[in-house]
């Protein structure tokens, strides 16, 4: 089943990078979109450090070049946040992780090589 809306992240340019427009073996592709509070919402598969799928709705943010991941999101595709750190008002900062092993959106496998991942609680 679909997590929550807290498990979003944020993927702007991914969706707009020329090399995500075109897949070698499957071309471009065509998925539904969810409108939220004017958010574009897309579902996809992020996978995870051992191999496995998971799904995941993703925040189409035109405006941010970086993977943003929600905690549980991180912890899920295995990532350790012990060493994040809070600024002074207690709010958790974001701590850069590595991006995540593959993803995909409606069968078209993305490229997130060398993309600026971060993770952090809200």
């Amino acid at each position: 089943m679909w997590k929550r809306i807290s498990s979003v992240v944020a993927i702007a340019w991914l969706l707009l990078s020329p090399a995500a427009g075109q897949d070698k073996r499957n071309g471009p592709v065509t998925v539904p979109m969810i409108l939220d509070h004017n958010r574009i919402l897309v579902d996809a598969g992020i996978q995870r450090k051992d191999g496995s799928w998971r799904k995941a709705r993703l925040w189409v943010d035109t405006g941010n070049p970086e993977f943003m991941l929600t905690e549980e999101l991180a912890k899920d595709l295995g990532f350790d946040l012990s060493s994040q750190k809070k600024n002074a008002d207690g709010i958790a900062l974001p701590i850069e992780v590595p991006p995540p092993a593959g993803l995909r959106i409606g069968g078209m496998t993305l490229d997130v090589t060398g993309v600026k991942t971060y993770a952090r609680s809200y």
